[in-house]
């Protein structure tokens, strides 16, 4: 059997690795807007694991994730597993698509995905394993620069009231949009929009919203972008 080389600390170097792995993976769960309470959850079903076995690659005294696991998650959010390890700046692997010959469907000449499509490829993945969710894409520039176009986005459907301040996705005139909801006593609910180009709304009362035809879907839960 292989001795280590004289000076070489295989439990010290494991400790590093897996301070860093886990850093970089949480990194790349906050950019995705993950909510904390349900990222051990989303990695499990992304990584086809036991949340248990999962929960102890973010503890500081707990394992290093498998292979296959690192893989999962570099695939699922477009990680340069290089990046994950330390090994290089770049954060993102330069074609995010695990097949570069995947073209968009009924695209003429071989068209590629456009990155807008990857990341709803994506988010489609990761909604299928979210329960209680369903994703939209945001289809206007309302809540930029903190949703951008596009831009796929959860939504926690198993309410359709406003339940205290927060992100909702809205229906309205047949159009599906996202508003930062304030409930302003005296005032009544705010629709603001995060772009300064629009102004907020305010409606007299939740019981408004239905007179003036809005209908809540839900509270939004996270969102998934790059930087």
């Amino acid at each position: 059997m292989d001795e280590p080389s004289a000076g070489w600390d295989e439990g010290r170097e494991r400790d590093k690795l897996k301070e860093r792995l886990s850093a970089r993976m949480i990194e790349f769960l906050e950019m995705s807007n993950i909510p904390q309470r349900g990222r051990i959850a989303v990695v499990a079903n992304v990584t086809h694991r036991r949340p248990q076995g999962v929960s102890k690659w973010f503890k500081p005294a707990g394992a290093l994730p498998d292979t296959m696991s690192i893989y999962l998650f570099a695939q699922t959010f477009q990680a340069s597993t290089d990046y994950l390890f330390g090994l290089t700046p770049r954060m993102r692997v330069a074609q995010p698509n695990a097949d570069p010959t995947a073209t968009r469907p009924g695209a003429a000449g071989g068209e590629a995905k456009s990155d807008a499509e990857t990341l709803l490829d994506i988010a489609r993945v990761l909604s299928e394993r979210m329960d209680g969710n369903t994703c939209i894409t945001m289809d206007g520039d309302e809540m930029e620069p903190t949703i951008r176009r596009n831009a796929p986005v959860w939504i926690d459907t198993t309410s359709s009231r406003i339940q205290g301040n927060g992100i909702y996705a809205i229906a309205f005139k047949g159009r599906t949009t996202v508003r930062a909801v304030e409930d302003r006593p005296g005032e009544g609910i705010s629709l603001i929009c995060d772009n300064k180009r629009y102004r907020e709304q305010i409606i007299g009362a939740e019981g408004g919203l239905e007179r003036k035809g809005i209908k809540v879907i839900g509270k939004v839960v996270g969102w998934l972008q790059t930087a």
